[in-house]
């Protein structure tokens, strides 16, 4: 089943049903699809409020995605983690064109562990006076950080035993050399 958008989002006055009902699909059918993706979305007030969020932002936040809604996202995020979105947002404030997305890595804490979250925000450039909005989207890079340090600790223990076959090789030609003559003095 689609979330309505929150009705703070309804741009809406009575003499503008049609205009309303049209936006209103619109912003249903956007529900639909973002909901439907595996992405992590949250938007964000120029201020860096939460207004709305996806089912997967919703599942990663867990408990703390319900009270969301005009939070600040830096208060969702561990605290060591704060001054990282505040600088990303600091970022998009300057309005430079360069200034148009800023980027950052968060871990989140969880029962099992933490997730690591590559979060991308994207200021989106209002429009007939609306307020401008970012939109934070996060990439889990947990799996990934998870094979990255799984191959390193293969190609550590790998190049441990190419040190090991040398050493013994070594010890061979070593043991080689010394019975050779040996076996000829002896023999």
């Amino acid at each position: 089943r689609t979330r309505a958008p929150p009705t703070d989002a309804f741009p809406c006055g009575l003499g503008e049903r049609s205009a309303c009902r049209a936006y209103t699909r619109a912003m249903i059918d956007w529900r639909a699809a973002v909901d439907a993706s595996e992405a992590i979305v949250v938007v964000l007030d120029a201020d860096g409020r939460v207004r709305d969020w996806s089912r997967a932002a919703q599942a990663l936040l867990d408990d703390r995605a319900a009270p969301a809604r005009g939070r600040a996202l830096a208060d969702l995020l561990p605290t060591s983690e704060r001054a990282r979105v505040a600088e990303a947002l600091r970022t998009l404030a300057g309005g430079s064109a360069t200034a148009a997305q800023a980027s950052f890595d968060a871990s989140l804490p969880e029962r099992e562990g933490s997730r690591s979250l590559r979060w991308t925000l994207r200021k989106l450039a209002p429009t007939d006076g609306a307020a401008a909005l970012v939109v934070a989207s996060a990439v889990d890079r947990t799996e990934a950080a998870r094979a990255e340090q799984a191959a390193r600790a293969v190609r550590a223990r790998w190049i441990e035993a190419e040190k090991r076959g040398s050493v013994a090789d070594l010890v061979a030609g070593i043991a080689h050399d010394v019975g050779t003559p040996m076996t000829a003095s002896l023999g």
